[in-house]
This record gives structure tokens, sequence and C-alpha cells, in this order.
């Protein structure tokens, strides 16, 4: 329900921070152009997270325009995909003990949500595969064509 309110503001226009107009993105290592900059979407303090969750949302980046996004899916299904995987990751490091960021990418096609991973702290790769593993069984993103987006995890130690 936190994650649900927070992607409300998503595609309503939320407080974002301004970023350059090219985004080199370390996950698929494609360069990504918008017009004014991109936004990253963050909640505002306390409504996306607990501070004593082991597994936090940092922020959200969609890699298309918003109005592509709200023609594909809405913020309820958006919002209801993400606190999937956030879930997923929670249960996968647990018992983890080391800080780690995890930056999760998606290319949503209807009835399909394939997934790519780029991490820093070394986690071990079991547990990467574990998350991967963990995110290909759960029920796709619900939208009508290509929805671009990725996400930042933060894993405590």
């Amino acid at each position: 329900m936190k994650l649900l309110l927070m992607f409300a503001l998503v595609l309503g226009s939320a407080s974002c921070l301004a970023e350059t107009e090219t985004y080199q993105n370390p996950v698929d290592k494609q360069a990504y152009v918008a017009p004014g900059g991109w936004k990253t979407y963050k909640g505002s303090p306390g409504t996306v997270n607990r501070p004593a969750q082991k597994v936090s949302l940092a922020g959200v980046r969609l890699l298309q325009s918003q109005d592509e996004m709200a023609s594909r899916t809405t913020p309820g299904n958006l919002g209801d995909f993400i606190e999937r995987v956030h879930k997923a990751a929670s249960e996968t490091f647990a018992l983890y003990d080391k800080p780690a960021t995890l930056l999760v990418q998606f290319t949503c096609v209807p009835q399909n949500c394939p997934l790519k991973i780029s991490s820093r702290g070394d986690p071990p790769r079991e547990l990467l595969q574990d998350f991967y593993n963990r995110v290909t069984q759960l029920t796709p993103l619900i939208d009508s064509g290509e929805v671009k987006f990725q996400f930042t995890l933060e894993v405590r130690s």
C-alpha cells in the first residue's frame, strides 16, 4: 500500500530530481536521452520504507516518457509489481550480512517482464541468481505495451 501511494505520484508528477539529459545506464550499457533531463522519483520520507527494513527501495527511474508509461499501465499495477519484486529481494537477502546495492531493470511487454540486474557490494552470485529466479516466477506487470523502468534496492548490513 505504501508503494502504491508513491507510484500514484510517479505518473502524476511527484517531487523528483532532475538529472542530466543523457543517462548512461549501467545495466544495459545504453545511453538514454530525455529532453529536459531525467527524473528519478523518490517517495517522501517515511512513505516508502520503514527505517529498519533490511532491503529498501531507493528510487524509481522511468526509461520512457510518463505519457507512454501511463498509456500502457497504471500506477497501481506498477506499484504492485515493484512491491512484489521488493518483497522477493527482502526474502532473498534477509540473512545476507553485508551492504549491497541492486539496480534492477525491466523491459515489460504483455505477459512477459524480463529483468536485468546490476549490483555493487559484491553479493554472492548464488544470492543474485536466487533473486532472479524468484522475480521470474512472479506474475508479470499488467501492461498493454512495452514498459521500461528501473529501480534501486539498498541492502543494509
